[in-house]
This record gives C-alpha cells, structure tokens and sequence, in this order.
C-alpha cells in the first residue's frame, strides 16, 4: 500500500520557517504517526529530513535527492538512510513487507497529489489542527472529485493537546 501522511491546519498550514507550527503542542498527532509509520517507510525531500535532524527509528527513511554531494554527507553521519532521485524509485526501494508513507514537504506533497492515481497512492492519513497557523508552506486542497473522507474522529483540545484535532481517513476515487 501507498498512503500519504500529514498535519495540517484548517488554512492547510504544514510548515512555517522549517518548522510545524504546532510542534510540540499536539502529542496525539505525534503518537498517531509513529504508530502508523512504525515498521514501514517514509518517503520525504530533503528540508524534511533536515528540519527532523536524524532518521526516524524503525522505519525505512528514504529521502529525495539527486545532489551526489549532499547524499555523501547524510549517509557519512546516517549509513541506514536511503536515497532515490524520484518518486518512482523511491517506492521501488521499499521492502515488500512495508507500506510507503509519504512523509512531506511541501513539494513533495504537490507533487503526490498531482499524481496520486499514477502513482497509485490509495489512502491519506490526516490530522486536522483547527485553528489558522501563520506559514509558509501548505498541503494541497483534497479535491472531493478525487477523495472520499471514510474515517473521521474529532478531538476537543486537552491538557496535552492544545488544540481541537481530526483525524482523517481519506480514499481516492477510483
């Protein structure tokens, strides 16, 4: 299965200088995506990777680049990171026992919903923070003409969540 992972505020907010813009303040969220992509793989560029810092544990981290200089450089300091020049032969690297979550940014989200149905991405795990974020980078609107909302459970915020949340199950339209 191919699936596409992500946060994202009622002004579709992912990212604001590098950063989430609620990072730190939703656990939930947190724990939801280690539990889903725990024992699979993550497919993400490089400003993602570098605003995580290191590869997450348990997982097959595959990151987007094609800069031989760069890849030299993470693999020197992260050896288990896997490198693919697209997003075909980042999937082609993914062990045949594990899903491939699509893990951001920005451009690398664009460019998966752009081709969701020749990539065959089947499945978005969303979680909504409601509130309007400042940023600087933002998830694509999903289209109701290509995805169907399946799941939904809605959050009040909380002592450890700091704001109201969804989480979202969304199917493509075949």
């Amino acid at each position: 299965m191919k699936a596409i992972i992500v946060a994202f505020s009622d002004n579709h907010a992912i990212g604001n200088n590098g950063d989430i813009p609620w990072m730190g303040q939703m656990p939930a969220d947190m724990k939801r995506v280690r539990e889903l992509t725990e024992n699979n793989a993550i497919i993400m560029g490089l400003n993602t990777f570098r605003s995580i810092g290191r590869p997450l544990p348990r997982r097959e981290n595959i990151v987007l680049i094609d800069n031989e200089d760069i890849r030299a450089e993470i693999s020197e300091k992260f050896p288990s990171v896997i490198f693919a020049n697209s997003l075909e032969q980042a999937f082609a690297q993914v062990s045949d026992d594990k899903i491939a979550f699509i893990f951001g940014g920005a451009y690398v989200y664009r460019e998966t919903m752009a081709r969701a149905a020749e990539l065959e991405i089947d499945v978005i795990f969303a979680t909504e923070i409601h509130g309007e974020f400042e940023g600087d980078t933002f998830f694509p609107e999903i289209s109701p003409k290509s995805w169907r909302e399946v799941e939904r459970e809605d959050f009040a915020k909380d002592d450890t969540n700091q704001f109201p949340y969804s989480f979202v199950k969304y199917e493509r339209v075949l």
